[in-house]
């Protein structure tokens, strides 16, 4: 039973430091201009203008499921001898 608990608290912890992290790279990427990368480039970039993902959202959400994923392997790995 303890080491559900534990699980449990670490999966809850690793989704909470996911999520703050990447609404905090979100916006320190937004603010730096990355968004206006396809300008610089010369791409259209009207198809993606509708869309809610930006190039900054993006990073943000991939950054997002490594640290949930890199924060599910320690509960699953067991206890370290």
């Amino acid at each position: 039973m303890p080491n559900t608990f534990v699980a449990i608290i670490l999966w809850l912890a690793g989704y909470y430091l996911a999520k703050f992290v990447s609404k905090l790279l979100t916006s320190l990427l937004q603010r730096t201009g990355i968004n206006s990368v396809y300008d610089y480039l010369g791409w259209d970039r009207r198809p993606a203008a509708d869309s809610k993902f930006g190039l900054a959202s993006l990073l943000g959400q991939i950054t997002k499921v490594i640290i949930i994923l890199f924060s599910q392997l320690k509960p699953f790995n067991g206890p370290t001898p």
